[in-house]
């Protein structure tokens, strides 16, 4: 599983690059990617749920669904044992939070480019005037209608 995220985490470093120089087409193929790899994520969970259940049976611990690492590297007594799950454990939480933090930054640069996008269409076709769906012209309020996102006009 380490290696399906280390895959993922490379994906979201290309990912950015894409974003930024605006490669639509390796973003797709980006975006297939990494889809294909959360599928194989998920259809791995169910093995490693039960190797942690197998581990737990071995040491002789009653199995809960729900443990971490840590708690099962404080039943494990050999400490070569040990130090290797703690290893594993260390890198697998820094391969995540990587990835949590790149997917986070790569959120708020989409998020950018459709307000530039946005921003763009408005400075060229002026804001909407109109709203898309008819109402009937006695049930609109009165006033000023509804403007783009951003004030072309100060």
């Amino acid at each position: 599983m380490l290696e399906l995220y280390k895959a993922l985490n490379s994906i979201a470093i290309r990912k950015k690059d894409q974003i930024i120089h605006n490669n639509i087409q390796e973003l797709t193929a980006s975006q297939l990617q990494e889809s294909k790899l959360l599928k194989l994520l998920a259809e791995c969970e169910p093995n490693a749920r039960s190797a942690m259940i197998k581990v737990q049976r071995d040491l002789g611990v009653r199995p809960k669904l729900k443990i971490t690492l840590t708690e099962i590297g404080k039943m494990i007594y050999n400490p070569s044992d040990r130090q290797e799950l703690t290893r594993y454990r260390e890198e697998l939480t820094q391969v995540l939070n990587d990835l949590r933090s790149r997917n986070e930054l790569n959120q708020q640069l989409l998020q950018q480019a459709m307000e530039y996008n946005e921003f763009s269409l408005d400075v060229m076709f002026g804001a909407p005037d109109e709203e898309v769906v008819y109402k009937k012209p006695t049930l609109q309020p009165q006033g000023q209608r509804r403007t783009g996102k951003f004030d072309i006009r100060s």
